[in-house]
């Protein structure tokens, strides 16, 4: 059955549908073996206005997923276009459609649920006891969803009016054994679920998120460095007002943490592209240009519609990201 909504999930996804492409993604890695689960939002297969998928893979999935997200976006005529590695076990993957880059989703994967190189939740943990969906993927189990999204309140410093009476609907028994874990793990004592009380152990919990003992220290300086020597930034020169515009409203969303223009690039700029940031310049002198190399700038041109950049922008981020992740654009 699994594979017939596979056949489903990717034939809508080719026609930009990107709930089919959610779905699809997370019924191929379940063909590759690799097992996976929606941390949260994954109510009625992702139906509704998509930003982020936060999902968990397992560790030999995470060390292969760019050159497997690669591969599906590829068969389903959409495009990996950024990677932004906010952790050692944690990337956020950046696709969009074909057709029209302002159609994007962001899979946002991790292994261990990490802070600051500290795990909060191991990989095996998140993925114990994962419940299968009617469409054929998975979820977290019931406690393991509520431990993920009440530690993330607390590393998020998250209002607790808009979510502790959420959190607070999980059943008992659930929430029993998130107050064990807690006692146990954090000596932390929960004495009710008002969103008062949350918010008290969701300050306190983050606190000692920051005092534990750092992983993956290697891993971690490997991660700073990729970062320093390939920025996610993006520098766009002489745009039209419509272009700019299209660029705008394409690309503000998801691909890029930031964005903003200038009459032209200036050293301050460097920074900028370093934290991922969109610049739309007036102009740019040769000498930048040649600094930065064709990786971190692309220059409209007036014979191409606001459209047609769009799509140039969007393939130059896929070409770049896949270039810098070492995967083969030939393969299947």
């Amino acid at each position: 059955m699994k594979y017939s909504f596979l056949d489903e999930a990717r034939s809508a996804a080719r026609e930009g549908d990107a709930e089919a492409f959610v779905r699809g993604y997370f019924l191929t890695l379940e063909n590759l073996g690799v097992p996976a689960a929606a941390l949260h939002g994954w109510q009625n297969g992702f139906s509704g206005e998509l930003s982020d998928v936060d999902y968990a893979v397992s560790q030999d999935g995470f060390n292969r997923l760019v050159k497997d997200l690669a591969a599906y976006t590829q068969e389903c005529g959409w495009q990996l276009c950024q990677v932004l590695r906010h952790e050692s076990t944690a990337a956020f993957c950046v696709c969009s459609w074909n057709e029209d880059p302002s159609r994007v989703v962001a899979l946002d994967a991790c292994s261990d649920y990490r802070r600051l190189e500290r795990i909060m939740i191991s990989i095996d943990d998140l993925l114990e006891n994962r419940m299968k969906l009617k469409w054929g993927g998975y979820r977290l189990s019931g406690s393991m969803e509520l431990r993920y999204r009440f530690t993330k309140a607390a590393v998020k410093s998250k209002q607790a009016d808009e979510l502790a009476p959420e959190l607070a609907e999980y059943p008992l028994e659930t929430r029993k054994e998130l107050e064990t874990w807690l006692r146990e793990r954090w000596d932390l004592k929960l004495d009710d679920w008002s969103s008062a009380q949350q918010a008290k152990v969701w300050k306190r919990l983050g606190a000692l998120t920051l005092a534990g003992k750092k992983s993956g220290l290697i891993g971690s300086l490997r991660r700073v460095a990729w970062r320093i020597t390939r920025p996610t930034g993006l520098v766009v020169t002489n745009a039209n007002a419509d272009q700019d515009a299209a660029v705008v409203t394409a690309f503000n969303r998801l691909y890029f943490r930031r964005n903003g223009k200038l009459k032209s690039f200036q050293v301050g700029g460097l920074k900028k592209l370093l934290v991922s940031t969109l610049l739309r310049c007036d102009a740019m002198g040769r000498g930048w240009k040649c600094l930065l190399g064709r990786d971190l700038w692309i220059e409209a041109s007036n014979d191409e519609s606001p459209a047609q950049l769009v799509r140039r922008i969007a393939t130059h981020l896929n070409q770049r990201c896949l270039s810098r992740e070492g995967v083969n654009t030939a393969s299947p």
